[in-house]
């Protein structure tokens, strides 16, 4: 097994595809907290990809049902399954012992603004719900709604969900208005009259 393991190994770090090596970072980051599932990982890795035009041009993504999609992300991510390097449990994505000892080598070769990125994306996106997740990257990112199921059955609750995401601390009060849809002045006031404005903010 030990020999098996090393083969993978060498073989995946002899020719690791830009969106392999930040599939990997991703997976690693967190102390490898687990990837809550396809969505995440395509949004997350879509970010990362707007940070490095190397990840942008090889991942190639797409606006699509779901906004956008790498075809190439998806498949990398099966291959690293199926090499047991990731586990699949559920809906998650979780590295393996020797995904681990992978992503270690790879974390030694990368910058520490990249693993600072990463680390960034990861925890924004872990905690998000779908609606959250969809929201952020629908309005941030227009061009990825073009083909969109959802966005418009988001668009009547944008408000509320913004709201949601300034709760958990996840935005701004500048964002939240601009998802919702409103000014920064009336975002505030309908903060204010939950109780969940944050004054030092301003």
């Amino acid at each position: 097994m030990a020999f098996i393991n090393m083969d993978i190994k060498k073989q995946l770090l002899e020719d690791l595809s830009e969106v392999k090596k930040n599939l990997l970072l991703l997976l690693s980051a967190n102390s490898c907290k687990p990837i809550n599932g396809k969505l995440w990982y395509q949004k997350e890795l879509f970010l990362l990809a707007k940070n490095n035009k190397k990840l942008e041009e090889e991942a190639d993504f797409e606006a699509y049902f779901l906004g956008p999609y790498s075809e190439l992300a998806e498949a990398e991510m099966e291959e690293l399954v199926q090499l047991g390097v990731v586990r699949n449990v559920g809906s998650t994505y979780i590295l393996t012992d020797i995904g681990k000892e992978i992503a270690h080598s790879v974390l030694k070769e990368t910058s520490k603004s990249e693993l600072v990125l990463v680390e960034d994306v990861k925890n924004f996106f872990s905690t998000l719900s779908k609606d959250q997740l969809l929201l952020f990257i629908y309005l941030s990112y227009p061009e990825m709604a073009e083909d969109s199921i959802e966005f418009k059955e988001l668009l009547p609750r944008r408000k509320e969900i913004a709201i949601s995401m300034y709760r958990q601390g996840k935005i701004s009060v500048g964002k939240a208005a601009e998802l919702a849809g409103v000014s920064v002045s009336e975002m505030i006031e309908e903060l204010k009259k939950r109780k969940i404005y944050k004054i030092d903010e301003a």
